[in-house]
């Protein structure tokens, strides 16, 4: 187990879809996609936890926060598609992100021994 003091602090982004249709988090995935890339996802520890109706939650490192937000702002600016991603809010907890927005919160998963032996 890693000591606490070298584990990454995440932080968690509430992105609302103004254009929502089904497919908000493959618009959220490609935005990352072309203006961060492979590499940038990959040092911004970028993770689409959530995506519920408009609303999708983002898991970021602490620090990376400002890259991300770039990003939704670039694809409003350039795209001509329908893509208008706007961050409401950031938060250090997803209890406090979801709490003042009205968002539910994700659901948990378990890592039971069951699980283990039929992903396997």
């Amino acid at each position: 187990m890693m000591r606490s003091s070298l584990r990454d602090n995440f932080r968690y982004v509430l992105v609302k879809d103004e254009m929502p249709d089904e497919n908000t988090q493959k618009k959220i995935s490609n935005v990352l996609e072309k203006f961060l890339g492979v590499i940038g996802i990959y040092e911004t520890g970028a993770r689409i936890i959530q995506t519920e109706k408009e609303y999708a939650i983002i898991r970021v490192v602490r620090g990376f926060e400002d890259k991300i937000c770039a990003c939704f702002a670039l694809a409003n600016n350039e795209s001509a598609k329908n893509i208008r991603l706007r961050v409401l809010r950031i938060s250090g907890t997803i209890d406090a992100l979801c709490s003042k927005q009205n968002v539910s919160k994700p659901k948990k998963t378990t890592n039971n021994k069951k699980t283990k032996k039929l992903l396997v």
